[in-house]
């Protein structure tokens, strides 16, 4: 009985890790800048690249005001666009077939993302431009991975 057990428990925990592994589809995106500038004022408060896993991570300052302090995350699409044909070729040759995300997380609850509570999962594209972020608490460290995935299905052109 107690073979049985450990058998089926060491064939669970394989048959976990290479599912894992064949569902794991999201790469990181390496060297790419990504500013925090006081919102407003423009003045940049913050300035990281991603590592080598698409990680970044910083603190954001103490709030200026009672309802906390407006920024915006700004992180450059052509950029990314750069990075990735560079470390990539098969994204070279078909950029539209990826989509590129950014996963935002924070210290604590006071903050929003486009208005919204963090955690925040937001599509990368040509038109995403600044990230605003409102900081309640102050001093919160705002957190991130950049990644990038083979799109589920090639978009297709709508008809009218």
């Amino acid at each position: 009985m107690k073979r049985s057990i450990i058998s089926f428990l060491l064939i669970f925990a394989v048959s976990v890790f290479s599912a894992s592994e064949v569902f794991a589809t999201n790469k990181p995106i390496p060297g790419v800048v990504i500013v925090v500038k006081k919102n407003p004022g423009g003045i940049a408060v913050a300035s990281f690249k991603t590592d080598r896993e698409g990680k970044f991570s910083n603190k954001l300052g103490a709030p200026l005001t009672k309802e906390g302090s407006r920024y915006d995350l700004q992180i450059s699409h052509d950029a990314i666009m750069k990075v990735l044909s560079r470390i990539d070729p098969a994204f070279a040759k078909s950029k539209d077939n990826y989509v590129i995300t950014l996963l935002l997380t924070s210290s604590g609850p006071g903050l929003t993302v486009n208005d919204k509570p963090a955690p925040a999962k937001i599509t990368i594209d040509n038109g995403t431009g600044a990230l605003s972020l409102l900081d309640r608490m102050g001093n919160t460290v705002v957190s991130g991975t950049l990644t990038y995935e083979l799109r589920a299905s090639k978009p297709t052109a709508q008809k009218e």
